[in-house]
């Protein structure tokens, strides 16, 4: 499969924030905000949908609206990507009602991690280069707290068009943020850890291949049903993985 990778954004591009999971911006507005704030300020209008903000009954009512606004996002020439506000565990009830036609012919940058590897895990099936990175409201939210080397590597990421990129190692790491419910968290992140960086746990030498992978849990979602790739799809494949907030940790 020839992949289509999307182009890079630039300052005064539209983008569009959705919610295809759980309603996080109803109930963590301040959070939320706070995340659509540093798209504005690294230059990007921002668009919302109907989806992003529902109430959580009608958002769990609704997947037929949330896969709507992921087809009309996609459909809409002025918007050039794509940004989920948070994961969640519903957004594999969307899968049936994507346009694959209006995906495929219109890509642009899909970007989120957790539940959203339901969305770029099967939309990357069809072709597109997807990106597992920071959400919105667990990412973005945060840039200022984290250090400049993944604000860089995520600006990069979406901004610069290298042909070829070196994913950093890091020395620290940060596991979740302090409780969302105190207003005090907003933009705030859990102490700084200790990390020591990137290592092999088994095997040596370099491999080539095309990455494929998103949360191990959500993966389990798509497991047997009819979104799963077939056997063919994972040749020359890299397969990277995240862990959700249950288990394993990180030092495990």
């Amino acid at each position: 499969m020839e992949y289509i990778k999307p182009k890079k954004l630039k300052q005064g591009d539209s983008v569009a924030v959705l919610s295809p999971s759980w309603p996080g911006p109803y109930f963590f507005p301040k959070v939320y905000e706070n995340g659509i704030q540093v798209l504005k300020e690294w230059g990007l209008i921002v668009k919302e949908y109907p989806s992003t903000r529902l109430k959580p009954d009608a958002s769990l009512k609704n997947a037929v609206l949330r896969a709507q606004d992921i087809n009309d996002a996609f459909a809409d020439s002025s918007i050039k990507a794509i940004f989920c506000s948070i994961g969640g565990e519903d957004s594999i009830r969307l899968l049936p009602y994507l346009d694959n036609k209006i995906i495929q012919q219109n890509p642009k940058i899909l970007m989120g991690f957790s539940d959203t590897t339901t969305l770029n895990f099967y939309i990357n099936q069809l072709g597109l280069v997807t990106f597992n990175g920071p959400s919105v409201m667990a990412g973005f939210s945060q840039m200022e707290s984290l250090s400049k080397h993944y604000k860089s590597h995520v600006y990069d990421t979406l901004f610069l068009a290298e042909k070829n990129y070196e994913l950093p190692s890091y020395e620290h790491y940060s596991e979740g943020y302090p409780d969302w419910l105190n207003d005090n968290s907003v933009g705030k992140i859990n102490p700084i850890q200790q990390d020591k960086g990137m290592y092999t746990l088994q095997g040596s030498g370099k491999v080539s291949g095309v990455l494929a992978g998103g949360c191990l849990d959500v993966l389990e979602f798509i497991k047997g049903t009819s979104f799963w790739p077939n056997l063919s799809f994972w040749q020359d494949k890299i397969l990277f993985l995240e862990t959700s907030e249950e288990k394993p940790s990180i030092t495990a």
